[in-house]
């Protein structure tokens, strides 16, 4: 090396040589762009995904929440229209069990009206025949002048006929 060459390098190396605290600074700035920064950066990186993964986790929750209240509201929609079903059913059998028990009353009233009716026209055609025998019997008194008056009361009456009604009384 020559001698020029020396001391240039001797000169730049005095020129070159820095106060401690500009070799402090010159370290942190070292140290900020070749550790710092790439971390500062990097944990920035993972902030934002991790700020991603919340809004997407909050966007499925409530995604997931909005699905069971939807799914809760439908299966309360769907019991309370099976409820109004059966009610309506209900009140339909009950109104067709009110008709029946109705039906069969009036028929069962009507039946036993009926049959007392036949059964006093019955006994008053009883009561007629009886009151005309007796008439008869106060009228005509004997026996021999009730069989003429059954002739002459029944007149298409064979003769036997009369005969028999004569011995009933």
């Amino acid at each position: 090396m020559s001698q020029m060459t020396y001391m240039r390098a001797n000169k730049e190396a005095a020129n070159s040589q820095v106060t401690g605290e500009e070799q402090y600074a010159r370290a942190d700035d070292y140290y900020a762009r070749r550790n710092l920064l790439p971390r500062c950066i990097q944990r920035l990186r993972l902030n934002a995904e991790l700020e991603k993964k919340k809004r997407v986790l909050q966007a499925q929750a409530a995604e997931f929440y909005r699905e069971g209240q939807l799914g809760r509201c439908f299966y309360r929609w769907c019991h309370s229209f099976q409820l109004s079903q059966d009610i309506r059913m209900m009140e339909r059998m009950a109104f067709l069990h009110h008709e029946s028990i109705l039906g069969k009353r009036f028929f069962t009233e009507w039946m036993e009206r009926t049959r007392s009716k036949l059964k006093e026209s019955e006994k008053m055609y009883q009561a007629i025949d009886h009151h005309h025998l007796s008439l008869c019997t106060k009228v005509l008194g004997s026996p021999p002048r009730i069989t003429s008056a059954l002739r002459i009361y029944y007149p298409g009456q064979p003769a036997n006929t009369i005969d028999i009604l004569d011995e009933d009384n």
